[in-house]
């Protein structure tokens, strides 16, 4: 028996450095085979559909009313993974990358300003034949849905405001300031070891990160620099134009937002700004808790979510 046990244990030992080696040496084959082990084990198929200028990279699984949900600035659809594994369960849950992130076509010259992204997110739902949804978004994606919400009242179920960008309360942020005072670019990476600086500033506390998987995100996030910096430069420059704050009124779906108390990229003072112009919203915000709360706290924000959807069929 003994020795059985110790065969095993050496097995097991060879496995784990044979990981850690194959992190090293290639840490975004390894990433993504670790991201798609929890996207299986969430239920989620890995699918791609056509919309015009774009393919556009989402994951699909769970039965029930459809569940959309939209990333921010800089990040991609793996944000989700840890509310999607409770949330699939109740829901059709469809997490896509935008165009211009993530798996999705980022064509240099493209439009990627919210009214644009609006288009975007009605083209593949209508392709996916979603007559109508109820939708989740972080910090951009929650801007994105919002506009959506104000756009097409009547395809929206309800919304799930997650650190919603697009107040003027953004110039209250430290990554607003940085750019408007010195032109920095706090979001984004320019070299790959620079990740660890922006998961400090989005992330009230950073949890430890295999390397295989930060490496991954730096390279990636560093590939896309130029396009995301561009895209920035336009959300800022038509800010001024698109204000969501006189839209916001026509959103008649109910609303459920979520802030972490220690967000420095989205004020908690958004999350004030929305609940007053928003008619049927309620407001949490969490303790401890910074810029992506679905990813600092998943269990809790799901749970919270499933609360507010049972409120609603209670009427």
């Amino acid at each position: 028996m003994w020795g059985i046990a110790i065969d095993v244990m050496v097995v097991f030992v060879v496995l784990a450095v044979g990981l850690w080696l194959a992190g090293r040496l290639a840490p975004q084959a390894v990433a993504r085979m670790l991201i798609d082990l929890q996207r299986r084990s969430a239920g989620l198929v890995e699918k791609r559909v056509r919309i015009p200028g774009f393919e556009i990279a989402y994951w699909d699984g769970g039965s029930g009313e459809p569940l959309v949900l939209v990333h921010g600035l800089g990040a991609n659809k793996s944000t989700f993974l840890g509310v999607a594994k409770i949330l699939a369960k109740r829901y059709r849950t469809i997490i896509l990358d935008l165009p211009g992130f993530g798996d999705s076509d980022k064509p240099i010259d493209a439009d990627y300003g919210i009214d644009a992204d609006v288009s975007y997110l009605d083209q593949f739902l209508v392709a996916l034949n979603v007559p109508k949804a109820h939708f989740g978004g972080n910090s951009l994606g929650g801007w994105v849905v919002a506009a959506y919400a104000a756009r097409f009242p009547e395809k929206v179920g309800s919304l799930w405001l997650l650190a919603a960008a697009g107040t003027e309360d953004l110039r209250a942020s430290t990554a607003t300031k940085a750019y408007l005072e010195r032109h920095e670019y706090l979001l984004l990476v320019k070299a790959p070891d620079e990740i660890r600086r922006v998961l400090s500033l989005i992330l009230h506390r950073v949890p430890p990160i295999p390397y295989c998987v930060l490496r991954s995100m730096g390279l990636r996030a560093a590939a896309d620099y130029d396009l995301h910096r561009r895209i920035f430069d336009d959300l800022v420059d038509r800010a001024v134009t698109f204000q969501i704050e006189p839209r916001l009124p026509a959103v008649s779906a109910p609303a459920l937002l979520v802030w972490g108390d220690h967000d420095r990229v989205v004020p908690p003072s958004a999350q004030d700004t929305y609940h007053a112009l928003l008619p049927k919203s309620e407001a949490i915000l969490l303790p401890n808790i910074g810029h992506v709360p679905q990813m600092e706290a998943p269990r809790r924000v799901a749970e919270d979510y499933l609360k507010f959807r049972d409120k609603l069929i209670a009427g």
